[in-house]
Order: structure tokens, then sequence, then C-alpha cells
């Protein structure tokens, strides 16, 4: 990004926002942490302090270019600059909307240096796409706690008539605490009451691997939430396998691997939410998020798997954080389910089987004894018969001299 990027030192809408170094960078923007003063005030008086603040700016890195020793931004007069540009600050209008602690919050936009910028909260932390590659694949507890964080800001998102579009773990972010926030609006699309899309502009194609074939195609343009579901459920394979998904005309074409999740310990219940999230026919998944989400928690269908197979014992399951009105995290509580409990009577914690087993080791041990007692007795007669034979044998010489 030399001769592109913004340098360090640099100062945005006179003077608020410093330019700190570079976070990130794609096609459509560079994102830049910042610092910014702002003023607090109290009763005694006000001071004056400095935050973190991420500042994002527009800059399509197939035409745009920054001259050396200019923070003017070259190539911004086209059509499809200004169309991407329009966008984008809709994009930042969108989220600044927005009011959830799992999505990140925007609160600046303007235009400098011939682009546009927005400013939103700053995440000190990594993408879950990193921490994936970190720990090669992540527990299921660990995977389900995530989704249920994401899965609640995707149910706050879709009831205001919102879809994100391009939902994978590079466009999640955990913070110091581990918790996930929902990053990267740029595809998102808001739709009207009745479901139809407030501008023209057709939906974008996804990411392939976390993207459901309709959205490829651009079939249908009306308001589907099972479109950030099937990415959902990609994400959560992502995080269970430590490997990218596959796409969605190969599940359609191939199978759903299911296998790969199994070989890489995910329980069979849980292997099942994510194959029905991830659905080729969007009539197969969930309905809505909620219902995912409910199904991840639904305990009887846990107990109900375990009992399809009694001689397997799953990883213990945690149910998502129930939704509340004020949406604020509630730790989940633990529901583990595990192998029969031992009795202090140890012949009392015996199953049913394993009593009959014993009882036929008992019969085994009985009739083996009986069999030896019979050998010996067998060659005792044997070798009274051969004393016999050689007396009788004896005698009869003894008369015939």
């Amino acid at each position: 990004m030399r001769n592109k990027a913004l340098l360090p030192g640099t100062t945005l809408k006179g003077g608020k926002y410093r330019i700190e170094r570079v976070l990130g960078h794609g096609t459509f923007g560079i994102t830049y942490l910042a610092s910014c003063s702002v003023t607090v005030e109290g009763e005694l008086g006000q001071m004056s302090a400095n935050i973190n603040v991420a500042v994002k700016e527009f800059f399509m890195s197939e035409i745009n270019n920054r001259n050396e020793g200019s923070n003017a931004v070259e190539g911004s007069t086209g059509e499809l600059f200004t169309n991407y540009c329009y966008k984008f600050r809709r994009e930042a209008e969108n989220m600044a909307k927005l009011r959830h602690e799992g999505i990140v919050q925007v609160s600046d936009v303007f235009d400098e240096n011939n682009t546009a910028y927005y400013v939103m909260q700053y995440i000190d932390g990594g993408s879950l796409d990193s921490y994936i590659i970190k720990k090669g694949r992540l527990a299921e507890s660990e995977v389900v706690r995530l989704t249920s964080e994401i899965g609640d800001a995707l149910h706050y998102l879709h009831s205001k008539r919102m879809l994100h579009l391009d939902l994978k773990p590079s466009n999640v972010m955990l913070d110091k605490n581990g918790h996930a926030h929902l990053i990267d609006f740029g595809l998102s699309k808001q739709y009207d009451a009745t479901g139809n899309p407030e501008s023209s502009t057709s939906v974008g194609a996804g990411t392939p691997g976390y993207a459901p074939i309709e959205q490829t195609t651009h079939n249908d343009s009306t308001f589907q939430p099972t479109i950030d579901i099937y990415a959902l459920g990609a994400t959560m394979f992502k995080m269970l396998t430590g490997q990218r998904p596959p796409e969605a005309s190969d599940i359609l074409n191939e199978g759903f691997p299911r296998s790969l999740l199994l070989q890489n310990g995910v329980s069979p219940y849980l292997a099942t939410i994510v194959e029905k999230a991830m659905s080729p026919q969007r009539n197969n998944r969930y309905a809505d998020i909620e219902d995912m989400l409910t199904a991840i928690g639904d305990k009887s269908n846990i107990i109900a798997d375990i009992d399809d197979d009694p001689t397997s014992f799953h990883a213990p399951v945690y149910g998502p954080p129930p939704f509340h009105e004020n949406r604020q995290r509630i730790a989940p509580t633990p529901t583990v389910y595990g192998p029969p409990p031992v009795f202090e009577n140890e012949e009392n914690s015996k199953r049913p089987n394993e009593n009959a087993n014993d009882e036929d080791d008992e019969d085994d041990e009985n009739n083996g004894g009986n069999n030896v007692y019979k050998k010996i007795i067998a060659v005792i007669a044997i070798a009274i018969v051969i004393m016999l034979l050689f007396v009788f044998v004896s005698i009869f010489s003894e008369l015939t001299h």
C-alpha cells in the first residue's frame, strides 16, 4: 500500500482524527487506526482524553492512486467511483442506525481528499479468521458460544430489515474478552416493510464458500434471511474444521461433506445443524436465525442424539444466551451430558447385560472344573486297567512254565 495509504501522523477533519497506522485494506477501502481527542465533562469540570477509533477510507485499489507527498485521491471523477462512493456512504449511514453490542458502532462520516471516510468503534483484538488459523480449529463449546453471539447480532440486524450478505470469519472481530462483533457492511442491503430493497442495486455475490447459490446467481432480490443463515452455517464449518467450506454448487452436486465434520470430532447433532444451515435449497434451511439458535440450544435434541447411539459420549453442548430487549450478553449456562454415574456398590452399578455376562462366566468356570475332574478319573481308570493287564500277563507266564 506504499504511495496509496495515508502516512502516520496525517490528520483528518481539521485535526480531529490522527492516523496512527494501517489496520487493513481491501478492494474498496483502507482501514486505519486513528486517535481522536474527546472532551469528558462532569459536575466539577471537564478534561480532554485521547481514544482509539478505526477510520475507513473509500479507496478503489484498481483505479485509485495517491501521489507521493499528497493526501488527495486520484481517479475519483469517474462514474464507477462515484456510484461506489455513494454506496460507501450509505453503508456508514445504515451502520450508524444500528445499536447492538455485537455490531461495530459508526459515529461519523465525512468527505475529504476527493473521497469519503467513516469513523467506527475500534475493536482491540483480531479477526475470527486469524483466531481459527492460530488454533487450527475450535472446540465445539466455543463454536456454539461464538455462533450464539454472531447469531444474536444477525437476529437484531434482520429485525431492522437489513441483510449483511458477506458474513465470514474475516468479517467478525473478537475483542480482548473473546466476544464477537460484526464488521464490513459493504454488501449489506436495507429492505422496506414489504420486503423489497430500498436501492435498485443488485445483491452482491458474496464470498465463495459462504454465499448460497441464490446469492451468486442474483435470482431474487427480496428479503431473504436464509442468505445470512447459510453464511452462518459456513462460518461454523470453518470454526469446527479449520478448513474453508465447500462452495454451494459443490454441495449441490456432490453432497454435504458431513464426514469431514465427524472426523474432526464434531457431534452428529451439531453436524446436522451445520448441514441444514448450508442446504443448497433455501427452503430446507432454518426459516430464521432464531430457529437456528433454538436448535443449537435444544437440549431435548441432544439427549435424543445420545440415546440413538448409547455407546458414544459427546462433548458438552451449551445453549445460546436468551434474547433480551436490552440485548445484553448473558453468559450461557453449561448443560453437560456425561456417561452413566458410578455407584458406591459396584455390583449394583452393573447393567443387566453385564450381570448376564457375569452369570455366563460363572457357568463357564463350573463347566471347566467338571471337565478337569472327569479327565483325572479317566487317567486313573486307564492306569488301573494297565496294571491289571500286567498282573494277568505275569501269572499266565508262570503257569505256562
